[in-house]
């Protein structure tokens, strides 16, 4: 939960309270992903995260969630590989609020992979997807997220900032900062 609420501070608490080297790769993951520093993360400990977390076959929590770790740093072929899989599985079941909140996470990971590369196709597809899926309040974050998106894609910056500005105002400045940096480039 800390990790999808983006709260370092809290990840921090529970990375004391384990106290387990254990766990370290995934806490690591988190900050990096977090912290925007992804990119200093060497090639050798992202295939080793990639060997150590890539677990292809039932999607449940653990599973979605290493994807979400993977995704940010894997190549993005690879990603796309992940992502065609989550679209293809029928395994993701809508009362399951946590499973959800991962799989919306993954992909607008992805997304924003999508857009640096940039590959609009695969932009495109992915928005598809998640315009189709069920809008319930409990998804009101992602789904402004996906927004922004759309917004950035069709390049439609009024409502982008507009969206963004809301977002800020609801407490979500820090799953905003991405965007505003986009816009302030714009």
């Amino acid at each position: 939960q800390a990790f999808l609420e983006h709260d370092v501070s809290r990840l921090s608490e529970y990375k004391k309270l384990i106290n387990s080297s254990e766990y370290d790769l995934e806490f690591k993951l988190m900050f990096a992903i977090l912290n925007s520093t992804t990119d200093q993360l060497t090639n050798e400990f992202k295939e080793k995260a990639q060997r150590q977390l890539l677990q292809i076959g039932k999607l449940n929590e653990d599973s979605l969630f290493n994807i979400n770790l993977l995704i940010p740093i894997i190549d993005f072929q690879s990603s796309q590989v992940l992502v065609n899989y989550l679209l293809k599985s029928d395994e993701i079941q809508e009362d399951n609020c946590l499973l959800i909140r991962l799989f919306y996470n993954a992909m607008l990971s992805f997304l924003g992979r999508c857009y640096q590369e940039p590959d609009i196709a695969e932009m495109k597809k992915g928005l598809k997807f998640l315009r189709k899926r069920s809008v319930t309040s409990s998804l009101y974050l992602e789904n402004n997220l996906v927004n922004c998106y759309e917004y950035l894609l069709k390049r439609n910056y009024v409502k982008l900032d507009d969206t963004v500005e809301a977002l800020k105002l609801c407490g979500y400045k820090k799953f905003v900062v991405n965007f505003e940096e986009l816009i302030s480039i714009i």
